[in-house]
């Protein structure tokens, strides 16, 4: 199941074109959207973190890469996201990662937000 998803991710366009229903962008715009909805809740926020993790294991966003322009990789996977989802970011979902984090209880939780700071270069 996961492979399929990755694979899925990896063909989306960048961003929706008159011949495309959905991109890249949307993808992750909308699993943010969804995260944030659903942020006290570890049986939502955790899957999403999840699938984060797994987009950024499997190089899900490999076409940002050719746009980096040999900039660092974090730096260009970050403001490449910037750019590509207003206002949403990978920033965003950091920050809902290690938001309260010191509050956090659910083992489960703390380390997918971990896992998603090391996947993201941090």
């Amino acid at each position: 199941m996961s492979n399929s998803f990755v694979e899925f991710a990896q063909v989306l366009p960048l961003a929706r074109s008159p011949q495309t229903t959905y991109s890249l962008s949307e993808l992750v715009s909308d699993l943010i959207d969804f995260g944030k909805t659903n942020a006290a809740s570890n049986t939502v926020i955790v899957p999403v973190f999840q699938t984060f993790v797994l987009l950024l294991e499997a190089d899900a966003f490999r076409e940002l890469a050719a746009e980096s322009d040999g900039r660092n990789r974090s730096a260009w996977f970050i403001s490449s996201i910037n750019d590509l989802i207003d206002p949403c970011s990978l920033r965003t979902l950091l920050d809902m990662a290690s938001k309260n984090i010191e509050k956090i209880r659910n083992i489960r939780r703390i380390y997918e937000s971990m896992k998603m700071y090391v996947s993201a270069g941090y």
